[in-house]
């Protein structure tokens, strides 16, 4: 699902606050995004670095939080844990840029897209 919805967005650059196995990192650069992932586990961060170079994906992934983390992206995207929507929701319109849309997965087939669009004054 993340691939469709992303073929049908303008290019741009691509954010995956916990990128886990850098799957949608990976289809985000195979659509022609610049893509970026974060991704809290070592070892998964680790091995999603394998997994992307084995197919010849050059997307890069930085271990730690994506609270602690920042990253300018046109979008962001995230399959966050249960009853962190709001901490993230938040966390998006304080650290991303003006117009960025934030893709969250409430389930396997539930993606909502929030925009952040403030107006000066």
């Amino acid at each position: 699902m993340l691939y469709a919805i992303l073929s049908n967005m303008p290019r741009g650059s691509m954010c995956e606050w916990g990128s886990g196995m850098g799957i949608g990192i990976g289809l985000a650069e195979t659509l022609g995004f610049e893509s970026y992932g974060i991704e809290i586990d070592p070892a998964l961060a680790a091995a999603s670095r394998v997994l992307l170079a084995e197919f010849g994906l050059s997307a890069k992934v930085a271990t730690g939080s994506y609270f602690d983390e920042c990253r300018d992206a046109n979008i962001y995207f995230t399959y966050c844990w249960p009853g962190q929507m709001l901490r993230v929701e938040e966390h998006f319109l304080l650290v991303a840029p003006n117009n960025a849309r934030l893709l969250i997965c409430h389930g396997a087939e539930d993606f909502r897209c929030k925009v952040k669009n403030v107006h000066p004054g």
